[in-house]
């Protein structure tokens, strides 16, 4: 298996088109956490930015859960391409690990305008407690960054009834409040 992935990353690290890159993410997807490790590996042997930006960019859903995906966002922050540099301040204020901000924080002197715009969101999102604010720049609310199912404000937790049944009555609201008030 470890080839398969090794493999399939070097595919999402070659792709040079939208296409490509749609069927490696859904490639990829199928191996889950585990192909955070690889992604961080094939970082170093790749010389094109386009590469180096699709590896962290693929990192940030795992960026909470996996050391190997938060220590590549630190790394991009270093890197060459304004490109690459974007992305890892995503990975950073999705990761929410206030440590960071110090490395963050050497990016508000870079020459570069648009990255410091990119540490100012980051920062912000850390110090918020909300990754949203990374895409949310005037912290209107109103736009989410949804990495993971979980980041959605918008999906709620089914309730004891639906859990247990396995079925959304919600079509059918006054039958399942007549169910609840019932019991």
């Amino acid at each position: 298996m470890q080839d398969d992935i090794e493999a399939d990353v070097r595919a999402l690290a070659r792709a040079r088109d939208v296409f490509a890159e749609d069927e490696a993410r859904a490639v990829l997807r199928r191996y889950g956490d585990a192909v955070a490790p690889y992604l961080a590996a094939e970082y170093d042997h790749s010389t094109a930015v386009e590469a180096r930006a699709h590896l962290i960019h693929h990192s940030i859903p795992f960026a909470r859960r996996r050391s190997e995906s938060y220590r590549l966002g630190l790394h991009g922050l270093a890197d060459r391409s304004k490109q690459v540099r974007h992305e890892a301040c995503a990975l950073l204020a999705y990761a929410q690990r206030p440590e960071a901000m110090s490395a963050l924080e050497e990016l508000l002197e870079h020459p570069d305008p648009d990255t410091r715009d990119d540490a100012v969101a980051a920062l912000v999102a850390l110090e918020t407690g909300n990754h949203h604010y990374y895409r949310d720049r005037d912290r209107t609310d109103a736009i989410f960054w949804v990495v993971n199912p979980e980041d959605d404000p918008h999906v709620e937790e089914p309730d004891l009834l639906d859990r247990l049944t396995g079925v959304v009555l919600a079509p059918v609201g006054w039958l399942r409040d007549l169910v609840l008030r019932r019991h």
